[in-house]
């Protein structure tokens, strides 16, 4: 056994050293008889033909959630040696990775290739290498290590299966990608490997339920785009709703229906709000449930593409408005632009004229204001000389004259 999984340590495990065989019994001296009595005043409990738990390991795993098949694991491990270990099925149980299908009653185990055990009615025993790292103690009863348990479940079950395996562990955060490459890796030539490595590139950890598990492989099939999950969408101060599965591109929303949704009235109408003001903020919202996407998938998938149609358009309408906000800013900021280059002409001349007047002064004549000055003298001399001078048309009596030239600066 690997590292720590010694037959030493798994003979002084609490629940390993509980669980005895007849042979054992009749080894230490107790004979038939006895053990029929200790039967029938419950302090041993039987576990199969043959094999026993005594009492207090019995009741202390009864209580337990998941006890009954931790009993009739460590049974099958006793009868069959303890050089295997709980696999497959069964450890999947143990850790809590969900299943696509109801389990058979039977426990699942692996041993090494050449355990040379050939199996009995209630236990399925796998023949495969045990690599160092590959299991772990679950209560003292030897298991493979979550990782490897998903890896033998998708090279011996089919791809939905193995992707609802791989999905749970990953979202009970029992193992990683990495660790799942790594088994994978250790092992090149067993059979089912491609598929496995198939269920592990596909596997998202992100799929809450068996039920999304297999809507992304539908998606997939149906040949949908690859779906976002788990993600906030909607509202401003706050989000309306953590969605299944959402297309960004297409602003479509879709949603499974697990059976306790509806059989709730205050859940049911909660999710009717729900969808609503998703609506109102211009998602698009598909449901279906376990019969729709399993019995109907392309039904589901026609739904969703409609739901697409629309949300082109919804999209589109989006950035057209958009678009004419943005042309509509522009030329606001343009014609406020304009305005205050206008607004700072008419004020300049002004500016210009108070300046000159307020420069006016013998020390302040330039040599052009000299000329204006000598010119102006000569215009009247000339006047004095020629008699008055005449008032255009079209300017009433005693009005100024218009300025010509440019002004002093």
């Amino acid at each position: 056994m690997p590292g720590d999984m010694s037959d030493k340590t798994l003979r002084n495990s609490y629940l390993l050293s509980g669980i005895v065989t007849t042979a054992e019994l009749l080894e230490e001296g107790t004979s038939t008889a006895q053990v029929r009595k200790l039967v029938r005043t419950h302090a041993l409990i039987s576990l199969g033909h043959g094999v026993y738990a005594r009492a207090a390991v019995a009741q202390r795993f009864q209580g337990m959630d998941g006890g009954e098949l931790f009993l009739r694991a460590a049974a099958a491990i006793t009868l069959t040696g303890h050089e295997s270990v709980v696999s497959h099925e069964s450890a999947a149980q143990l850790h809590g990775i969900a299943l696509l299908d109801e389990p058979a009653p039977r426990v699942t185990l692996t041993a090494g290739q050449d355990g040379g055990w050939r199996g009995r009615v209630g236990i399925r025993l796998h023949a495969a290498a045990l690599p160092a790292g590959h299991v772990t103690l679950a209560l003292g009863l030897p298991i493979t290590t979550p990782a490897r348990t998903v890896v033998d479940l998708a090279r011996t079950l089919d791809f939905r299966s193995g992707v609802t395996a791989a999905d749970s562990a990953l979202h009970l955060r029992l193992t990683n990608k990495d660790e799942l490459r790594s088994v994978i890796a250790a092992c090149p030539r067993w059979p089912g490997l491609r598929r496995a490595a198939e269920v592990v590139a596909f596997a998202d950890g992100r799929a809450e339920s068996p039920l999304e598990s297999i809507a992304r492989i539908v998606f997939r099939d149906c040949g949908l785009p690859r779906p976002e999950l788990q993600v906030w969408l909607g509202g401003t101060a706050r989000p309306i709703a953590r969605v299944d599965f959402y297309w960004e591109r297409y602003l479509t929303v879709a949603e499974v229906d697990g059976a306790m949704k509806y059989e709730d009235p205050t859940r049911a109408k909660r999710q009717l709000r729900r969808d609503s003001r998703l609506r109102a903020d211009g998602f698009e919202v598909v449901h279906f449930d376990w019969h729709e996407i399993t019995q109907d998938p392309q039904q589901v998938a026609r739904l969703i593409r409609q739901a697409f149609a629309r949300g082109r358009r919804i999209a589109a309408a989006r950035a057209s408005a958009a678009r004419t906000a943005a042309t509509s800013t522009a030329v606001t900021s343009t014609t406020v632009a304009r305005a205050a280059v206008i607004s700072t002409a008419a004020v300049l001349p002004s500016a210009a004229s108070t300046t000159a007047a307020a420069s006016t002064g013998p020390a302040s004549d330039s040599s052009g204001t000299k000329r204006a000055r000598a010119a102006a003298d000569r215009v009247s001399r000339a006047g004095a000389s020629q008699g008055p001078a005449r008032r255009p048309a079209g300017r009433p009596a005693g009005s100024p004259a218009p300025r010509t030239g440019r002004p002093a600066c």
